[in-house]
């Protein structure tokens, strides 16, 4: 938690200074770190120009569009990219120690998730299904990050997936699987648990 305030700290000064006076929030920014690392990348083009990208479907352009209005950098089509320097050492600079999956194999610190901040609802936008809360990662180092979920909501399972050295997190598919909603005194449950799967950051 402190090394991400830390590092918001350090983006915000940043930002601040290239774009004057205006600053998105913390609550979008820790938002965005989650909603990135499950949907985002930084790619090199084939003539050599490095791009920050998020892809969605074309059903959920309006999240692009608002990742746009409220960082005011960057385009957006289907795609949302970031591919003037400046911008893109806005980006770096925001995930440069905040990043929580491990992509890396050098890095040997994970940094658990919280409901402190809103990098899990950015996260799950990105990564979970709205019928079931599920996510899925892959490598074991991974493994701990999905744990964490079910102390959180103290409720779900981490199974290991058909793909090799894949591991779910899966928690309203799993009760609905265990035939929960069948139980008058446990559908009011459900039906607040399923509201709540890829709500907004605000």
């Amino acid at each position: 938690m402190m090394l991400l305030v830390v590092v918001i700290l350090f983006f915000i000064n940043i930002y601040s200074w290239i774009t004057k006076n205006y600053l998105p929030s913390y609550k979008f920014l820790t938002w965005f770190i989650g909603f990135s690392e499950g949907n985002s990348s930084f790619t090199i083009t084939s003539k050599g120009d490095l791009q920050f990208v998020i892809i969605q479907n074309t059903r959920d352009i309006q999240v692009l569009e608002m990742i746009k209005n409220t960082l005011r950098i960057g385009s957006r089509t289907s795609r949302f990219i970031i591919q003037d320097k400046k911008g893109l050492e806005l980006i770096v600079s925001l995930f440069n120690g905040i990043k929580r999956i491990n992509t890396v194999k050098f890095l040997d610190q994970i940094v658990i998730p919280s409901l402190e901040d809103s990098w899990l609802s950015g996260y799950s936008d990105a990564e979970a299904f709205r019928i079931k809360f599920l996510i899925s990662q892959k490598f074991l180092i991974n493994k701990p990050v999905l744990d964490r979920f079910i102390i959180l909501f103290n409720t779900g399972r981490v199974i290991l997936h058909s793909q090799s050295d894949t591991f779910t997190y899966e928690e309203l598919y799993f009760k609905l699987k265990n035939k929960d909603h069948l139980d008058p005194t446990l559908r009011p449950l459900l039906k607040v648990l399923a509201s709540k799967v890829n709500n907004t950051w605000d």
